[in-house]
């Protein structure tokens, strides 16, 4: 082999362990606390912690970005190398992208205002009968109309649902059980003044970072494994235990 052959070999293999460097990875999340929120100027959050870990086994450093849910979701939907998180994983969006693992747990439940005595909604069925108010492109959205909710109410923010669950335009939300009580609070409501009703147990798997579809599998791999190695080396209980999680 000479030495010219062997150089592009070796150059080659490069480009093929490292297929994206940093500036060509994008990192798209929402406010999402306490998995994701802006503090300080700072991009913190469990989920967040968990990233900028994964980013550091994989030898990467890339910018978070926190846009709407929507926006964060279109980019990751129809952009290559883009790795999108906090992100449930439903049967709906299984072929949409590449999943690297789960960054956090997540528990889903349906949400009234505890002074809405009439409503009785303890299962998906008895919810059926009630107006619920979904976050635009969140997975809960595609999931519930898929078992027969047609009475919805889409909002842009997960603020707005909250509001209009106040307002009584809406009678259920679907919401992340730790995020309700932070989202609540810093809207300035109490969050005692509100009720969870019913668990939606296919939704609390746990919440996920992914990437678009246009992003090389080797990429792909490398974030899986610096995922399985921050598991496997205590980090990822470490950032768990800090924020009270299991």
């Amino acid at each position: 082999m000479n030495a010219l052959i062997f150089r592009f070999i070796v150059i080659s293999l490069i480009f093929l362990c490292h297929p994206a460097d940093a500036s060509e990875i994008s990192i798209v999340t929402e406010d999402f606390p306490p998995y994701s929120y802006l503090e300080d100027g700072r991009i913190t959050g469990v989920s967040a912690e968990v990233v900028r870990a994964v980013l550091k086994e994989a030898g990467t450093d890339a910018e978070i970005k926190t846009y709407p849910w929507a926006r964060a979701y279109r980019s990751a939907l129809n952009e290559k190398n883009v790795l999108i998180y906090s992100i449930g994983r439903t049967k709906e969006r299984e072929n949409l992208f590449k999943w690297v693992g789960i960054v956090a747990p997540c528990d889903i439940y349906l949400f009234k205002l505890k002074e809405r005595k009439e409503i009785k909604a303890d299962s998906l069925d008895t919810a059926k009968h009630y107006v619920l108010g979904i976050l635009r492109q969140d997975m809960c959205l595609d999931y519930l109309k898929s078992k027969g909710f047609d009475n919805i109410t889409v909002s842009d923010t997960d603020e707005d649902s909250i509001k209009i669950l106040v307002r009584k335009r809406v009678d259920l939300i679907p919401f992340a059980e730790l995020s309700f009580v932070f989202s609540v609070g810093k809207l300035g409501y109490d969050p005692s003044d509100f009720e969870k009703v019913c668990f939606i147990k296919d939704l609390s798997e746990g919440l996920y970072m992914a990437f678009s579809k246009e992003t090389p599998d080797i990429l792909v791999e490398r974030f899986k494994n610096a995922l399985d190695k921050v598991k496997a080396d205590g980090t990822y209980n470490r950032i768990m235990n800090a924020y009270s999680l299991k």
